[in-house]
């Protein structure tokens, strides 16, 4: 039978982090899923660890990769279940009844759903940011990316491939794609938290490069009408990326 999720952790030298991932996977009493981890061939402890879940993790694959996307990639080629979501080392899923909630949430002409999520500062948090977002539809998509990448869970029949040229914001152009093959009606949002999303991944380290690649993703697929409407939003995460390097 095939599951209805497929849960994709990619990971690489994550030995203070991986465990509680894996934790909030193997935890979750909805149970038609699958789950695999793809490693980059860590160099420290993060496969010996794994080897503890060995009988709760489906598949783990460790190889040296071109970075985090491409491993993205790997887990989709691989992924057998409906529905597609990445999960990253550091990221928990908030509570072992997500996957119901999400499951309860779908109905047959469904294919994209998100969620809220708690944005944490460190390993293994519960308290930080209540960040709610918006539905993954083009009106939201071509503004911003108002949603977060571990909260997505995506249709198989409308995935795409991680487009390797984008270094920061791949997943962000990831998801536009699978909304542009969605009707609104088959987008879904989720009005609480179903992720602990870990701060200082790509996009806060690299800030300008995430800046730049926005600018270059919403005139490759929104042209530049749309990247001139969108100078407000770039202001305002300017100002707030400067705020955040001064606290």
């Amino acid at each position: 039978m095939i599951p209805k999720f497929s849960i994709i952790t990619v990971t690489y030298n994550a030995e203070d982090s991986i465990e509680g991932t894996v934790e909030s996977v193997i935890s979750q009493s909805f149970k038609s899923f699958e789950y695999i981890v793809i490693d980059g061939a860590s160099t420290d402890n993060t496969n010996e660890l794994l080897k503890n879940y060995k009988k709760q993790i489906d598949l783990i694959v460790s190889e040296k990769d071109e970075g985090l996307y491409d491993a993205m990639n790997k887990g989709i080629l691989l992924a057998k279940g409906e529905f597609l979501l990445f999960l990253n080392a550091g990221d928990r899923l908030f509570n072992n009844t997500v996957l119901n909630k999400v499951d309860s949430a779908i109905t047959p002409k469904i294919r994209l759903v998100s969620g809220d999520f708690m944005n944490v500062k460190e390993v293994g948090d519960v308290n930080g940011n209540y960040i709610e977002t918006k539905a993954c539809t083009i009106k939201n998509l071509r503004k911003d990316f108002s949603a977060c990448h571990q909260t997505v869970f995506i249709h198989r029949s409308v995935v795409s491939e991680y487009d390797l040229s984008y270094k920061i914001l791949a997943d962000y152009k990831w998801v536009i794609k699978a909304s542009m093959k969605c009707k609104t009606d088959s987008i879904e949002l989720i009005k609480s938290a179903i992720v602990f999303y870990l701060d200082g991944g790509l996009s806060a380290q690299y800030a300008k490069q995430n800046f730049l690649e926005r600018i270059r993703l919403h005139r490759e697929l929104f042209g530049i009408i749309q990247v001139l409407k969108n100078i407000p939003n770039y202001l305002r995460r300017l100002l707030r990326e400067i705020k955040r390097l001064l606290l």
